[in-house]
């Protein structure tokens, strides 16, 4: 937590006259942990996350026990490293430790733990898990990376090629590898799906049920358009680099949409 974040804390604890324990988060990221009313320090293992900016981080020794015997900001010391939740058993002890070290020009979260230590406070790892962060432009874009909008035809990627003047009409088969690789993405969190289409409109409401029978939730719908090529234009920046908007080209009633799309 920045040192500017530790002194509105102190200060919002002292207005609001808290006293007992209390939890704090980092704003910057999304973990889960279970906290409890005791002096702790949420921890994950730099070896089971992907990429983080380990620099950027505070970490902290323990022992055999789990209580922390050393936090330290900005050095990494061990592989466990301080993911954005602390928990305090008092908000007055809080408070009191905070007074006596603000002559520092930075006072961060685990400057007053420290301290809390020294002077014979008790501190236990709590473990988290499915930790994501964005503290840095380069963490935040990679997260924002894994998302993706689609705008995916109907016929001959997702169904096999339908028409008015086919026998079966619009109601056609499963292309079901193309169909299991936007499913899995679904099912992970990171798909929005926008159906495009020359069906007509009043197709809509089977095409999307017939999908969702098959395990694939549509999120829009654009049908009606015309059987013509068809760009997309999208504007990026440095929260959404470039390139920002990507074209696949698919043969018609081809399967390997899951190699093109990765």
């Amino acid at each position: 937590m920045p040192p500017h974040h530790s002194l509105r804390l102190y200060t919002r604890l002292y207005l609001c006259e808290v006293k007992g324990p209390f939890f704090i988060k980092d704003c910057d990221n999304i973990f889960t942990c279970q906290p409890e009313p005791k002096n702790c320090v949420a921890t994950i293992n730099l070896n089971d996350i992907g990429l983080v900016d380990a620099k950027n981080k505070s970490y902290v020794e323990v022992d055999s026990l789990g209580i922390i015997t050393n936090i330290v900001e900005k050095e990494v010391i061990s592989n466990q490293f301080c993911c954005g939740g602390y928990g305090f058993e008092s908000a007055s002890e809080f408070k009191a430790t905070y007074e006596s070290i603000t002559s520092s020009d930075e006072v961060y979260i685990s400057h007053i733990i420290y301290k809390m230590i020294l002077e014979g406070e008790e501190f236990s790892t709590i473990n988290a898990n499915s930790y994501k962060d964005w503290g840095t432009l380069r963490e935040y874009q990679h997260y924002c990376r894994q998302f993706v909008t689609v705008f995916c035809d109907v016929d001959g990627v997702l169904l096999k090629n339908g028409s008015k003047f086919n026998p079966e009409g619009w109601k056609t088969l499963a292309i079901e590898k193309n169909l299991s690789r936007l499913i899995e993405l679904q099912e992970d969190g990171y798909l929005y799906l926008v159906l495009t289409s020359s069906r007509p409109k009043n197709m809509i409401d089977y095409t999307v049920n017939h999908l969702l029978e098959l395990g694939l939730k549509v999120d829009d719908c654009l049908f009606g358009l015309p059987h013509a090529r068809r760009l997309l234009i999208n504007d990026f920046s440095k929260t959404n680099p470039y390139p920002s908007a990507i074209a696949i080209n698919l043969e018609r009633d081809s399967e390997n949409l899951a190699e093109l799309l990765g």
